[in-house]
C-alpha cells in the first residue's frame, strides 16, 4: 500500500504544472522524469529527489532534499527559492545553474563534481554577486545576456574577481560603473566561445568611446578618445575644427581642444576661442578702453581761469599672453568750471596663450565734458574704437571668413564729491557706463554701474607741485580696477609729467598698464 501511495505522489510531481497544484511533505524517494516548476507558495520535503532524465528544474519555493542526478543526464536548475541538501552527479552527468535575474543568484551545495553557471536573458545581472557562489564551478557561460561588473580598478583590473573560465554565446553586453581611467583593464579571463561582446560604461564622458578587445583568451577594455569633432559636436563648428586640424595642426585652439579631457572642457575652450567665437577678438580693445575709462580724473593745472593743455601719453599694457603698445594725445580746454577734451589714440597688440594666437591694430578717439567746482564734479565721456585683426581663418555665423574687423562704442558718466584737508583730498564717486562691441555680424553689449574713490595729497616745493594720488573702482560687471599716479607740475613753466600704474581684473584675468605722459598748457 505504501509503494502505491509513493508512486501516486511521484506521478503528480512529474507533471509540468506540478508547482501550481501540489504541496508535498514527507517521503523517502521521489523520482523526477520531466521538467519541474515549484512555485513560491509550495515546497518539497523528501529524503532523496532522484533526477531520472535530463530536465529543467525551476524552484521559486522550497526544496528540502538530497538531489541525485542520473548517469549521463543534464540538470538545469534555476533557483530563486530555498534548496537544502546536497546535489550529487552521476557518471558523465552535468549540472547547470541557470541565472536569468539577480534573485537567481543563490548558493548550491554540489559535493562531488564541478558544475557550470549559465547567465542568460535580458535582465541586468551583477557578475560581482555571482562570483562568490562560483567557487565550485568549471566555467560561467554568458548567453545573450547583460552583465554588470563593478568595483573595477585600473591597477588590479578584474583578474582577481573574474571566473577561471568564461564561455561566450550570442550577444553579450558588459556594463561598467567606472570612469575612463580603466583603459586596458581585463574584464573577462580565459574566454572561449564565439559570442560577440560590447561594453557600456556608466558615466563615461561623451568625449570617449568604450570598446572591447579580445586578445590571448582575455577580454580587455579599450577607451578611445573621440577626435572626429563633427561627430562629437554635431554642427558646423565640428566640421570647421576637423578641417583646421588637418590644415593647421599646431593652431593653439586645435591643440587645446585635442588636450581636453572632457566635453565640458571642450565647450569651455570654444567659449574662449577667437576662431570659433569671434567677438572674443575684442577683448584687447575692450581692455584698452577700460583702462582709459577708469583712469584718474584730471585735475585742472592752471593759474588762470581759462587755459588750453595738451597731453602726449605712450602706453604699455600687458597681461598673461597679451602685450599692447599704444599712444594717446589729448587737447584740453578749461573754461571756469568746465573742462572739454578731445583725444585720439592708436596702437597694436599681440595675443599668444594656450588657446588663442592673433594680433591686431586699432585707432579711435573720445570726447569728454567735465564740470568741476570746489565741492563736486560731474564727468562724461564718449568714444569709438576701430580695430583690424590678424587672426587668420575664423568661423562666424556658420561662415568661414578671414581677418575680420571690429568696432566698439563706449561711454560713461560719473559724479563725485570732494573732501579736502591741508593738501589731502578724498573724492568718492558713483556712475554708470555702457559698451557695444561688434565683429563681423556678432555683437555684444553691456550696461554697468560703478563706484569708486580717488584720493591723494599735493606738495609744493620750490615752484614745483607734486601730486600723489590713487584710485579704486568696482563695476557691476565684475571688473575691479585701481592705480597709482605721481605727477610733477611746474607752475612757472606750465608744464609737467606723470607716471601712472594701473591694474584691472576682468574676464581675461589681471592686466597691467604703465604709462608716462607729458603735459603742458598754453
Amino acid at each position: 500500500m505504501r509503494k502505491v501511495f509513493i508512486f501516486l505522489i511521484a506521478s503528480i510531481i512529474n507533471i509540468a504544472a506540478f508547482a501550481q497544484e501540489s504541496f508535498l511533505i514527507g517521503g523517502d524517494n521521489f523520482d523526477v522524469l520531466n521538467d519541474l516548476t515549484v512555485s513560491e507558495d509550495f515546497a518539497i520535503y523528501s529524503t532523496n529527489l532522484n533526477i531520472k532524465n535530463s530536465i529543467y528544474l525551476q524552484n521559486l519555493g522550497e526544496i528540502t532534499s538530497n538531489v541525485f542526478v542520473c548517469d549521463g543526464c543534464r540538470l538545469n536548475v534555476q533557483n530563486s527559492g530555498i534548496m537544502s541538501g546536497d546535489i550529487s552527479l552521476g557518471e558523465h552527468s552535468e549540472l547547470v545553474q541557470v541565472i536569468k535575474m539577480n534573485s537567481d543568484i543563490t548558493q548550491m551545495n554540489v559535493i562531488n563534481s564541478d558544475y557550470s553557471i549559465l547567465i542568460q536573458g535580458g535582465e541586468l545581472v551583477n557578475l560581482s554577486d555571482v562570483l562568490p557562489i562560483s567557487g565550485g564551478t568549471s566555467k560561467i557561460v554568458l548567453d545573450n545576456t547583460v552583465i554588470l561588473i563593478d568595483n573595477v580598478t585600473s591597477d588590479t583590473t578584474v583578474r582577481n574577481i573574474t571566473p577561471r573560465n568564461v564561455e561566450l554565446l550570442g550577444n553579450v553586453k558588459i556594463k561598467l560603473n567606472n570612469s575612463n581611467d580603466l583603459d586596458g583593464a581585463v574584464l573577462l579571463s580565459n574566454v572561449s566561445g564565439d559570442g560577440a561582446v560590447t561594453v557600456d560604461v556608466y558615466g563615461l564622458d561623451p568625449l570617449y568611446n568604450a570598446m572591447v578587445e579580445r586578445r590571448d583568451g582575455d577580454i580587455y577594455l579599450k577607451i578611445y578618445r573621440e577626435t572626429d569633432y563633427q561627430k562629437l559636436l554635431g554642427d558646423s563648428r565640428g566640421e570647421f575644427i576637423n578641417n583646421l586640424r588637418t590644415s593647421s595642426p599646431y593652431n593653439p585652439t586645435i591643440r587645446a581642444i585635442d588636450r581636453a579631457g572632457s566635453i565640458s572642457e571642450i565647450y569651455g575652450i570654444l567659449g574662449k576661442s577667437v576662431i570659433l567665437n569671434p567677438i572674443n577678438l575684442m577683448h584687447p580693445i575692450k581692455l584698452f578702453n577700460e583702462f582709459e575709462n577708469t583712469k584718474f580724473s584730471e585735475i585742472k593745472n592752471r593759474r588762470k581761469s581759462e587755459s588750453v593743455s595738451a597731453i602726449i601719453e605712450p602706453i604699455y599694457i600687458f597681461s598673461n599672453g597679451l602685450s599692447m603698445y599704444a599712444a594717446k594725445s589729448t587737447i584740453i580746454n578749461t573754461t571756469r568750471n568746465f573742462l572739454f577734451s578731445i583725444s585720439g589714440y592708436g596702437g597694436y597688440f599681440n595675443v599668444s596663450d594656450d588657446i588663442n594666437e592673433y594680433s591686431g591694430s586699432f585707432y579711435g578717439g573720445d570726447i569728454r565734458v567735465k564740470y568741476d567746482n570746489k565741492y563736486m564734479w560731474f564727468d562724461n565721456k564718449f568714444g569709438y574704437t576701430k580695430s583690424n585683426f590678424n587672426a587668420g581663418t575664423i568661423l562666424e555665423d556658420n561662415t568661414v571668413i578671414n581677418n575680420p574687423q571690429g568696432n566698439m562704442i563706449y561711454g560713461f558718466s560719473n559724479i563725485g564729491v570732494k573732501f579736502r584737508y591741508d593738501g589731502f583730498y578724498l573724492s568718492p564717486y558713483v556712475g554708470f557706463g555702457s559698451t557695444q562691441e561688434s565683429v563681423a555680424h556678432e555683437y555684444d553689449s553691456s550696461v554697468f554701474g560703478d563706484i569708486g574713490c580717488v584720493f591723494g595729497f599735493n606738495v609744493m616745493n620750490m615752484g614745483l607741485l607734486y601730486r600723489y594720488s590713487a584710485f579704486i573702482n568696482s563695476q557691476t560687471d565684475k571688473i575691479i580696477s585701481g592705480g597709482l599716479k605721481m605727477e610733477v607740475w611746474s607752475i612757472d613753466d606750465a608744464a609737467g609729467g606723470s607716471l601712472i600704474y594701473q591694474v584691472i581684473q576682468d574676464e581675461i584675468g589681471l592686466s597691467n598698464k604703465i604709462s608716462f605722459n607729458l603735459k603742458f598748457s598754453f
